[in-house]
């Protein structure tokens, strides 16, 4: 009998979407939370402050005339029904399998069993890229699987 090598895929994942403009980076974060919401999953969007989740909860409700996208954000009592949070923090209390991050910093792994991050990937400026690349370095030191599209 022939055995065959099989790698080892780690089943936590962290996905960079390449971008080169922030219009890149609100279709991306509309698109995942749309699928998110539409299969009934849980995501997290972590942001970095008030300013910051002020903007992505006006994006989530007004980014189209025709229709928008029902979320919560952390200062909300959100139900069981919530498929989307918007918060600076990661909660406990929203058990989310996945988040979306939108700070400069990767997602502290170490006690957090979110079998996807989303991040971006940016080079339009130097910080931008030093912090793209401490993330990937991070991400790939905990041995998560990468995928960049």
């Amino acid at each position: 009998m022939v055995s065959q090598n099989k790698v080892f895929q780690s089943p936590f994942k962290t996905i960079f979407f390449t971008v080169t403009n922030p219009q890149d980076k609100i279709n991306y974060l509309l698109k995942t939370s749309y699928e998110y919401f539409e299969n009934r999953k849980r995501l997290l969007i972590l942001v970095s402050n008030p300013k910051a989740m002020q903007y992505v909860d006006s994006l989530l409700w007004d980014h189209s005339q025709t229709s928008f996208l029902p979320h919560d954000t952390e200062h909300q009592n959100y139900s069981k029904n919530s498929f989307l949070l918007v918060s600076s923090a990661i909660s406990k209390s929203f058990p989310a399998q996945s988040i979306f991050n939108l700070t400069e910093t990767p997602v502290n792994i170490t006690n957090n069993t979110f079998s996807t991050i989303y991040e971006f990937e940016e080079n339009s400026n130097p910080s931008k890229k030093i912090s793209f690349q401490n993330k990937l370095n991070y991400y790939k030191s905990h041995k998560r699987r990468i995928i960049s599209l």
